[in-house]
Order: structure tokens, then C-alpha cells, then sequence
């Protein structure tokens, strides 16, 4: 798996699963408002929930010293290249 599937494996994770879970909503509405809400949900996410340990394991990837691919380490030169790696990730710069 190249940098890019990564990329998009954890934005795919991040907008399906995440979003939509029930209990991060639930530690929304429970925690005061101004609080620790932030760090109570990253905690939970972080320690307990399945789909955010994976995503640990897909962000260790990305941080892996392997060397990148030939086409991967000149993506960002070509202006089209960058725009369709910006627009598959759902960025825009």
C-alpha cells in the first residue's frame, strides 16, 4: 500500500465510520460545553474504539522511513498530478 492508499484508507475511515459514530455523538452532548470534550473524545477514540486503532496502525504507515515509489516522489511537480491527488483526498490547495 503507497502513501496515497493511506492517505485515502484513513479520509475513507475518517468520513464513513467517524463521523457517523454513535458514541463519539454521545460524548458530544454528554461533556460541558468550553470542557475537556475534545481530549475525553480523541481519548476514547485512541484507547477504545477498534476503528481508531486501525487508523493508528494506518497512520504508522505514513510515518514508515521506507523509501517512496519513483512516481510518488515526484508527484507534487507536475501542477496536474498535485490538483488530482488534492481533489481524490478531498483538499484543495
Amino acid at each position: 500500500m503507497n502513501r496515497r492508499e493511506v492517505v485515502q484508507e484513513i479520509s475513507a475511515r475518517l468520513d464513513g465510520i467517524c463521523r457517523s459514530c454513535t458514541i463519539r455523538q454521545q460524548l458530544q452532548d454528554s461533556l460541558q460545553p468550553g470542557g475537556q470534550k475534545d481530549s475525553t473524545i480523541d481519548r476514547y477514540c485512541i484507547k477504545q474504539c477498534a476503528v481508531g486503532k486501525e487508523l493508528q496502525q494506518l497512520g504508522k504507515k505514513l510515518g514508515a522511513k521506507d523509501p517512496l515509489m519513483p512516481d510518488e516522489q515526484l508527484w507534487y511537480r507536475s501542477p496536474k498530478r498535485r490538483a488530482a491527488f488534492y481533489q481524490t483526498c478531498g483538499g484543495s490547495r
